[in-house]
């Protein structure tokens, strides 16, 4: 049951989450929670075998089945078409506590991958198995980023589907820019170095790093 319509120019009641949400939401927040201990224990727990396959599986089915579920309970019942209504009001995107938390915790992310990833050590080792299993060698900093990166790229695909499912021009956007990212830049470098090659990532070469397609080509300003 939705709730009733405000016409108050604020920030109107939020709609009812639904038992299905609620869940997923919990399967999320467990999902979350585990990589973000192994983040903060910085290596103090560590597992082995079988358990760190399972561990990690766990952090990412919850996550993927948690955000599916919500998705479906936020848009499924709903009919087609453009849905951002009370987007401007929402904590996340007006710079609320939410976002504020939100940025504080990616700006230390970020600041942690690229001066100091061994506080990452027990997040890193956590994506051995996957590591392993793609390449053929231990997990570093750039590959658990990656596959954040990637994964976080896939989730809210699906999302963004859902959302304007009625518009071919942006699922076939959407499918384009999960496709591209899965293959090309998530999954072909790891390719290449599982076959003893250099890892090139194709979606540095324009328009980053273009010389890299012609390396005979040498800069001439003459």
């Amino acid at each position: 049951m939705l709730a009733e319509n405000s016409l108050s120019f604020a920030n109107p009641n939020p709609l009812h989450t639904t038992k299905q949400q609620k869940f997923a939401l919990a399967a999320i927040s467990i999902g979350l929670f585990m990589p973000l201990l192994m983040w903060f224990t910085r290596g103090g727990i560590q597992f082995q075998g079988i358990v760190s396959i399972v561990y990690l599986l766990a952090c990412l089915g919850l996550i993927s089945v948690g955000t599916f579920y919500f998705v479906q309970g936020e848009y499924a019942h709903l009919p087609a078409g453009i849905k951002n209504n009370g987007v401007w009001f929402k904590s996340l995107t007006m710079r609320g506590v939410f976002g504020f938390m939100l940025g504080i915790l990616l700006c230390s992310f970020y600041t942690c991958l690229y001066w100091y990833p061994e506080y990452l050590y027990g997040l890193i080792r956590m994506f051995d198995p996957l590591s392993y299993f793609i390449r053929n060698a231990p997990a570093d900093q750039w590959f658990t980023y990656g596959t954040f990166y990637t994964g976080s790229v896939l989730l809210m695909g699906y999302k963004f589907a859902m959302k304007y499912r009625n518009n071919p021009y942006q699922l076939i956007r959407t499918v384009s820019v999960c496709f591209f990212q899965l293959i090309f830049s998530y999954m072909l470098p790891y390719l290449f170095v599982r076959l003893q090659q250099p890892e090139y990532y194709l979606s540095y070469f324009w328009p980053l790093d273009y010389h890299k397609l012609v390396p005979d080509w040498k800069y001439n300003f003459s």
